[in-house]
């Protein structure tokens, strides 16, 4: 575990050290711990790259496909997991496909579809594919832990004159929380880091996400380090911070069972 560690935050400190280096002491010491810490690349890769645009975007979008994504998974999964309509048996089958089917695939279609809705450099043309794509992993791992719960529950709440969606908000929701949260902190941060949807959906300046503006700092012929490496990190900042607050909700979620 510790090499694995080692592995994952490696890269991670790399990042940190060359952001708090300068041109110069890069150029002489690439992969070393910096002599004299500046903050010089952290405030221009904040106001040449239009960070707070960037990251406005992204909070945008980002939420948008969590709100979405969220919400219809749980509604997709209690109708997968406690009621009976034609068909119930294939559409697991088909949601597993949805797992295995690559974006690139869809690229094309979805482009020509939001440029026929003249949808293109919006924040839809960046959040409805998100959460399309989102659905069929979202479905399948809820359904997993509202497929648990007592049928006792269910029968007490019908004899209660509880109809659908009284038993979905307040059966379902209430226990289902820690999976809701777990799976808004996997879709917030695969929304976060998401380019490929951005770079064919937007090709307007003012709507691109962080992804996006990290390019700004790549030129043809050379590439501003310091400064890319400055942004990456403000980038990663929120990412952090849904870790660190949520991080309970995600062991919940682990110890429940719902990431089988």
């Amino acid at each position: 575990m510790c090499v694995i560690g080692f592995a994952i935050l490696y890269p991670v400190l790399m990042v940190l050290c060359t952001a708090l280096k300068t041109d110069a002491e890069l150029a002489r010491n690439p992969l070393g711990i910096p002599q004299h810490v500046t903050l010089v690349n952290f405030d221009s890769a904040w106001r040449d790259a239009g960070m707070s645009k960037l990251f406005l975007n992204s909070v945008m979008i980002s939420v948008g496909v969590v709100l979405g994504s969220v919400l219809l998974s749980a509604m997709g999964a209690f109708a997968l997991a406690r009621l009976e309509f034609p068909g119930k048996r294939l559409l697991p089958i088909l949601l597993t496909g949805g797992l295995v089917l690559p974006f690139e695939t869809l690229m094309i279609p979805l482009f020509y579809t939001f440029k026929t809705l003249h949808a293109l450099n919006t924040y839809w043309a960046m959040i409805l594919p998100q959460v399309g794509l989102a659905l069929p992993f979202g479905i399948l791992l809820v359904r997993g832990f509202i497929a648990d719960l007592p049928q006792e529950l269910f029968d007490a709440a019908e004899i209660d004159g509880a109809g659908l969606w009284r038993q979905f908000l307040s059966v379902v929701i209430p226990p289902a929380r820690p999976a809701l949260i777990a799976l808004s902190v996997f879709q917030f941060l695969w929304s976060w880091n998401q380019y490929l949807i951005g770079l064919v959906m937007v090709q307007d300046p003012n709507m691109r996400t962080i992804p996006l503006g990290l390019t700004f700092f790549v030129g043809r012929y050379s590439t501003f380090y310091t400064g890319l490496a400055a942004a990456a990190v403000i980038a990663m900042l929120p990412m952090f911070a849904m870790y660190v607050v949520f991080h309970r909700q995600i062991q919940q979620a682990n110890l429940a069972g719902v990431l089988k």
